[in-house]
């Protein structure tokens, strides 16, 4: 039981880690951005990223079962997700840079809505309604298809 709660506690400070980097992440890289050009920075995220995920990897594999790796069917997905990954850093310090830091800030709060909107769309994730709400909640008031989506999505969940 004791284990249990100390992964538990464990989780928790990750996730206050991970949201403490995830605030930082625009005001810092705002400040950096007046010495290195966006790709340039934007590479220096990918690498850390790569590094701390591969960390995490080599941790993790001995305690992965055989079945929650990676197959020949994820391919096209993985490369797809790599090519997105590669684009998405430097567009945001691409943004971050001719952009407000409150603005830039904004927009990285909409990844949250849009990620669900395109795990909804593209991939038939389920959405709860829960999710939905917040989601609805970063969603722009000018968006068109804002109130479409969200209303879809709601419908979808209470039906399954």
């Amino acid at each position: 039981m004791e284990k249990i709660q100390n992964r538990n506690i464990a989780a928790v400070c990750c996730a206050i880690l991970a949201a403490v980097f995830y605030a930082i992440n625009v005001p810092c890289s705002k400040l950096l951005l007046l010495h290195i050009p966006p790709v340039f920075m934007a590479g220096l995220l990918y690498i850390g990223a790569g590094l701390g995920v591969g960390l995490m990897y080599v941790f993790q594999f001995k305690h992965e079962k055989r079945e929650e790796r990676l197959s020949r069917a994820d391919l096209p997905y993985t490369f797809g997700m790599i090519a997105l990954d590669i684009a998405a850093p430097i567009f945001l310090m691409t943004g971050i840079k001719s952009e407000s830091s409150s603005a830039a800030s904004l927009l990285g709060n909409f990844e949250i809505a849009a990620t669900t909107i395109i795990a909804f769309l593209l991939f038939k994730e389920k959405v709860t309604p829960r999710l939905c709400a917040f989601a609805q909640g970063d969603l722009p008031a000018n968006c068109p298809y804002s109130k479409f989506f969200l209303l879809k999505m709601t419908r979808c969940q209470n039906k399954t």
